[in-house]
């Protein structure tokens, strides 16, 4: 969490940008880039950003991923997920 606290100090805090509250944001953060990469392997860069792009709910979320997921991933593979 400190780790994403630091690259995101101000999350949105509700629907349909955000996660119920600012912990789950930060969560979702994580699951959602974990979400991208899984279906861009499975089914390519396109299909990936056209289906997440494409969602209604975790807007924010979703852009922060499609617009720089490498912050992201750094979390992940320090952390060793």
């Amino acid at each position: 969490m400190a780790d994403l606290r630091r690259l995101y100090p101000v999350v949105p805090g509700a629907s349909p940008e955000a996660a119920r509250d600012e912990e789950s944001t930060y969560r979702h953060l994580l699951v959602c880039m974990l979400e991208f990469d899984a279906v861009r392997q499975v089914f390519g860069e396109a299909a990936a950003r056209r289906t997440l792009g494409g969602w209604q709910h975790y807007t924010w979320i979703y852009r922060e991923v499609l617009d720089r997921p490498e912050p992201l991933r750094r979390v992940l593979r320090a952390r060793g997920l």
